[in-house]
């Protein structure tokens, strides 16, 4: 038996090695699977496959284009077989939304799937319900999956953690390191130490550190309504240098703005790089001291024992932001308590 597990962030990755840890899992029977172009160095020693380009591919295809997934099913079926060789596996995903997470969880050799946690997802009350909020996008995709279901369809239109679709003779378990994941979820919800990674080495004690979220790349966020919370930051702290975590998406252009933001308030600044897991920094730095906005991490180091503050108030101006928030709306001040 196989396990596969899938990454598209450093939570997920920090989740399946407590995971992995957990189980005692050995090394041998393990395949990492990567998206949204995710990378460690750990990584780089281990089993891993990239389906990035399928994972971006498939999220462009909306319900009446949905026949255009099929030509996918086939390669990401031949990729597992010659990853696999015919063994069966049990799965490990974020959620079961994404058609590429779904081709894991209906997959024949698939013989359970498990739920991993993903950060601000897994803690926001919009997200624990089956139900869509739109009448009429509920009655469509209901139609469609009553359709799809026919012809014992390898994919389907569901909420992020609404599973029902997915029967395996194994029940799924949602695997958390907060429990205060997953709140108001039938599942069974199994709670598990995190751990640090010993092969990433990253501290920075005593500092400051500025951890950004991908809100303006996402159409979630105006990159002036950013600046100006940057501003705020700065204004408020009064930190000579900082350590600035970058989310993976945020593009060049938008990176070198918010150094010359810093460079004009005359703060020295030094660039953590995207492949170093900011939950590992949280975990070893002594006297970290995180700022932020709404990024998941904000919460991960203070349960990692940093001290957090939040200036997600200075962001609630901006209409993007507020429509953004209303639905992935986890509560950050609570979690902050």
């Amino acid at each position: 038996m196989k396990h596969i597990f899938f990454l598209h962030s450093h939570i997920t990755y920090f989740v399946s090695i407590a995971v992995i840890n957990y189980k005692k899992i050995n090394k041998q029977d393990i395949l990492f699977v990567t998206a949204r172009n995710y990378t460690n160095n750990t990584l780089k020693n281990l089993k891993t496959i990239d389906l990035s380009k399928e994972y971006d591919e498939l999220n462009r295809i909306y319900i009446n284009k949905f026949y255009s997934i099929y030509p996918y099913i086939k390669k990401f079926d031949k990729k597992l077989k010659f990853e696999l060789k015919q063994e069966s596996f049990t799965a490990y995903l974020p959620h079961v939304e994404n058609k590429l997470m779904q081709l894991f969880a209906t997959h024949k050799n698939c013989k359970a799937f498990n739920i991993i946690e993903e950060g601000g997802t897994s803690y926001a009350p919009h997200f624990m319900t089956f139900q869509f909020n739109n009448i009429w996008e509920s009655v469509i995709k209901k139609t469609f999956n009553s359709i799809l279901s026919v012809f014992n369809n390898r994919f389907y239109y569901v909420k992020v953690y609404d599973i029902r679709t997915f029967k395996k003779s194994e029940p799924t378990i949602f695997y958390s390191i907060d429990d205060r994941a997953f709140q108001g979820l039938p599942y069974t919800i199994k709670l598990i130490p995190s751990i640090e990674d010993i092969s990433i080495s990253y501290k920075i004690d005593n500092s400051y550190a500025l951890v950004l979220e991908g809100a303006v790349e996402q159409g979630n966020l105006n990159f002036n309504t950013l600046l100006k919370g940057i501003i705020e930051i700065i204004s408020k702290e009064k930190f000579e240098k900082i350590y600035i975590k970058y989310h993976p998406v945020q593009s060049t252009d938008n990176r070198k703005k918010i150094e010359s933001t810093f460079k004009d308030h005359n703060i020295q600044f030094f660039i953590i790089p995207d492949e170093i897991p900011f939950e590992q920094i949280a975990i070893s730095s002594k006297n970290l001291h995180v700022l932020g906005f709404s990024s998941s991490l904000l919460f991960y180091s203070k349960a990692f024992g940093c001290n957090v503050t939040t200036y997600e108030n200075t962001l609630m101006e901006d209409k993007l932001f507020q429509t953004f928030r209303s639905k992935n709306n986890f509560d950050l001040n609570k979690l902050l308590n």
